[in-house]
């Protein structure tokens, strides 16, 4: 019975990804639309496009200001970092680094970082550079960080908005695959340079079954 019941609760978490990710995709196609921009390229030049267009983003998807209450140890102060959440694990049950999902400031929330609420999901957005590339980061967890397993590639995903569209992390699509291609797959923990925070050394196995989980 519990392998029928996780099964399940599988089946119902990749579809959820699935949903969502197609929403977050359309509203970015939306965003471009409306903008009628020629060289996409143009969108993304510095930090502050970004953030016009993340916004915009947002505003298609009609997210929900969330706060941080559910997300940090008591007592720790989350302003200004995404927080030390200490109750995801990898694939493999590894404990995520502390302060894993930090960094995006949010002025719609006094200045502080904050999760969004998305038709019962919790999502996460930041607008950022990675070394030559700027890129939108966007995390999901797809029932919500309250509800179980919490496990990356379970029922937490990852995206990365790039000028040619949403590109989920480990596919082939211009967003240094490398990185996270193994980390659905491989016998052993995976590593990662970085992605939104999760720092050098720290493990990110499950991460990239967030394309795997969208051709299933």
């Amino acid at each position: 019975m519990p392998v029928l019941v996780g099964k399940y609760q599988d089946l119902v978490c990749r579809n959820k990804w699935k949903s969502l990710y197609s929403k977050i995709s359309n509203a970015y196609l939306f965003v471009k639309n409306d903008l009628a921009v020629s060289d996409t390229d143009e969108m993304f030049s510095s930090l502050e496009e970004e953030y016009k267009i993340l916004e915009l983003i947002k505003k298609k998807l009609g997210v929900r200001i969330g706060t941080y209450e559910n997300i940090c140890p008591e007592g720790q102060d989350c302003s200004y970092g995404g927080g030390n959440i200490e109750s995801y694990k990898t694939l493999y049950g590894t404990g995520m680094n502390p302060y894993s999902f930090g960094g995006y400031i949010d002025s719609d929330n006094g200045l502080n970082t904050v999760w969004y609420s998305l038709e019962g999901a919790t999502v996460y957005f930041r607008a950022n550079s990675f070394y030559d590339m700027f890129v939108i980061y966007i995390f999901v967890d797809v029932n919500g960080i309250q509800s179980p397993p919490n496990i990356l590639g379970r029922d937490f995903f990852a995206l990365v908005i790039t000028p040619p569209g949403a590109c989920p992390v480990g596919a082939n699509c211009g967003y240094r695959p490398q990185y996270f291609k193994d980390s659905c797959t491989s016998e052993k923990e995976v590593y990662a340079s970085s992605l939104n925070g999760m720092h050098h050394g720290s493990p990110i196995s499950g991460i990239g079954c967030s394309s795997d989980m969208l051709l299933k």
